[in-house]
């Protein structure tokens, strides 16, 4: 913390450093684990509150797409670039626990406004199962695959996602925008 500064002044810009900018006029009602959520885009922008596009994230890049909204918890959903057109996802807990991640080759569908597609099929380690107890990490049983398509209009401004888990596994995720 700058010392420089008095406490009143410094104590809320160091809160706030790694703010985002949420764009909350395109947030939309989404299904994480078959529980209704609401999911709230990080705007695309050229502040550092902001997000690049997905086709200019540079490779090594982890950036912050949106936050889910469900039961008084926060799941993050990042997406990170590994090479020109293979790209890696999670969603983590606000302690960082992995709940799904993944890998996808981004395939361009149409350069002109910006289409895009990723299907990001799951991680051997990645994932959760419904128990009886409710949504929680899967510990000894082997999960099974998951396959998530994520498709992007307007430069990767606007999102949707669907999932599709085999093995009676519910879907991660129903819709995201």
């Amino acid at each position: 913390m700058n010392e420089d500064r008095p406490l009143d002044e410094a104590i809320p810009r160091e809160l706030s450093k790694d703010a985002k900018l949420l764009n909350i006029d395109v947030a939309i009602p989404a299904s994480f684990f078959g529980s209704p959520a609401l999911y709230i885009p990080v705007a695309v922008a050229d502040s550092p509150a902001g997000r690049e596009t997905i086709y200019r994230l540079p490779v090594g890049q982890k950036t912050l797409m949106g936050v889910y909204v469900l039961r008084q918890r926060l799941i993050r959903d990042y997406i990170t670039r590994l090479s020109d057109d293979e790209y890696a996802c999670s969603k983590e807990t606000r302690q960082g626990q992995v709940i799904f991640s993944g890998r996808g080759t981004l395939r361009v569908l149409d350069p002109r406004v910006g289409a895009g597609e990723i299907v990001f099929e799951s991680d051997d380690d990645s994932g959760v199962e419904q128990t009886a107890g409710g949504t929680e990490a899967a510990a000894a049983k082997p999960r099974p695959k998951c396959t998530c398509t994520r498709r992007w209009y307007v430069w990767s401004f606007i999102a949707t996602e669907d999932c599709d888990c085999s093995g009676g596994r519910p879907p991660i995720l129903t819709s995201l925008v």
